[in-house]
């Protein structure tokens, strides 16, 4: 069988008509200086943006050659840039992945100035199979088998317009061979050489082994993608389908699934709709993975004593006259209780009143030694509580207690305890805790309202001054 000519095996752009306001995302690399001239080739007008990931100091120079390579072609040019490396730092994220989200960002923004309706990344055969190993070596489910899709419009949180990857079944050589023979300027990014990262030492050593073990590998494996991605097309309509029969209701913060009709269901199915659910509460996140799952699944099938799970740092569960609830930690508490209104800490002046929500307030103010409540442990929660000055010097500040976190009250023998636990011990309700405030100095925890105050920080004899914090409602 005779070879096929490049010509027969260029992308078609099916997805897009010439009258599409369109962005193609140039990195200047030989994939995406191929694309946008296979566009202009074909008719199409795009706006071209270019990310500076100030990685590398010769940066500024690839941003050069597309901005000029736009001019050439007569399209308009857009430049952003970012500082990766700090902001990884910053985040504690991987730096592939912070310059990922933060070139994404700045694509889209560029889609909303101009009133785009899609954005063009070059993704070619070889990103896809090197996405699918990637997925597969680290666990992945057959959600990641099926790589990346040639059009997408649900990858990232709040995404604006879809994505459209008309080079993925394009191999890189052809790409690298059509460049060649138009006499295409690009630019090689000597980072990619780099074996640091995971991707670069799966691209440089584990493909070339594969295409030696069997020269076809590559375009198994994105056949395999193609494959994977019908099969999840159908489980997704399935899945789909069982979600309009048991889920009673959703919000980005909370959601409700009828068991009744859920645990009747098939298992995949089941464990399809608790990822989907996880996704629709935790949209920051990229991968759910299948333990986090399989914590709610058996929840839902077993339940615990006291009705209700962590799911993980940011889900809890519960479950209540045949209904799971899933809902984020920080999902506005029951009325009634204490609650801070964001997880961002406000400073608590001495004297001074800080007011919270649910009409909650919390109150300091100086206060005679021999003005002091009860905070001995009690069956009742403590709304006062009575400070040793000298040992808050450093200021007070508000914020919700984070998962985790330990505190040691007066009436503890100076040991500690999870917060977490107190709030069980004092039978506090579940959807009362997420943005319970705490109050602390230093670093460190003087005070949660409701219970007695720190260990550290109780009044003795040897104290000179107190500081009195209450906390209660204002608007009774």
């Amino acid at each position: 069988m005779p070879a096929k000519k490049q010509r027969d095996i260029l992308p078609d752009f099916q997805f897009i008509q010439h009258e599409t306001r369109m962005v193609a995302a140039v990195s200047g690399g030989a994939d995406s200086m191929a694309m946008l001239h296979l566009l202009v080739e074909r008719g199409f007008q795009p706006a071209v943006a270019h990310f500076d990931h100030r990685i590398r100091a010769e940066s500024g120079q690839d941003a050069e050659i597309v901005h000029q390579t736009a001019s050439n072609l007569g399209l308009d040019f857009f430049l952003g840039s970012g500082d990766v490396l700090s902001e990884a730092a910053r985040q504690k994220t991987g730096i592939e992945e912070t310059a990922r989200q933060m070139r994404y960002r700045y694509l889209f923004s560029v889609c909303a100035q101009i009133n785009a309706s899609v954005l063009l990344v070059a993704h070619t055969l070889d990103d896809q199979v090197e996405t699918v190993l990637m997925h597969l070596l680290r666990g992945s489910g057959l959600d990641g088998l099926r790589g990346m899709r040639q059009w997408s419009a649900d990858v990232f949180p709040d995404q604006p317009v879809p994505i459209y990857r008309p080079l993925l079944d394009w191999p890189r050589k052809e790409v690298e061979r059509y460049c060649q023979s138009r006499g295409i300027r690009y630019c090689s990014d000597q980072s990619n050489n780099d074996l640091s990262f995971f991707r670069n030492k799966m691209r440089l050593e584990l493909l070339p082994l594969l295409d030696a073990l069997n020269p076809a590998s590559r375009r198994n494996i994105a056949r395999l993608a193609r494959i994977a991605g019908e099969e999840v097309g159908l489980l997704e309509r399935l899945t789909g389908a069982l979600w309009e029969k048991s889920v009673v209701s959703a919000s980005p913060q909370a959601l409700s699934i009828d068991l009744n009709g859920f645990n009747a269901s098939d298992p995949v199915l089941r464990r399809r709709l608790l990822r989907k659910a996880a996704q629709t509460l935790l949209r920051d996140e990229r991968d759910i993975d299948s333990q986090l799952v399989s914590r709610l699944e058996t929840f839902c099938a077993h339940g615990t004593r006291s009705g209700q799970i962590e799911v993980n740092d940011r889900l809890l569960a519960r479950i209540h006259q045949h209904q799971l609830n899933v809902f984020l930690r920080d999902f506005p508490p029951e009325s009634d209780w204490i609650a801070i209104e964001s997880r961002e800490q406000v400073s608590l002046p001495v004297p001074g009143v800080v007011k919270l929500a649910n009409g909650w307030s919390v109150s300091a103010e100086f206060a005679a030694v021999d003005h002091l409540v009860d905070t001995a442990p009690s069956s009742r929660l403590i709304w006062q509580a009575a400070l040793d000055a000298d040992t808050i010097s450093a200021g007070l500040l508000i914020r919700p207690w984070q998962r985790g976190e330990r505190y040691r009250p007066l009436g503890l023998s100076g040991h500690s305890k999870k917060i977490s636990d107190l709030f069980i011990d004092a039978k506090i309700p579940s959807t009362a805790r997420g943005m319970w405030p705490v109050i602390s100095c230093g670093g460190e925890i003087v005070w949660v309202p409701g219970f007695p105050p720190a260990y550290a920080n109780r009044v003795t004899q040897a104290t000179d001054r107190v500081v009195l914090l209450t906390a209660g409602r204002f608007d009774n």
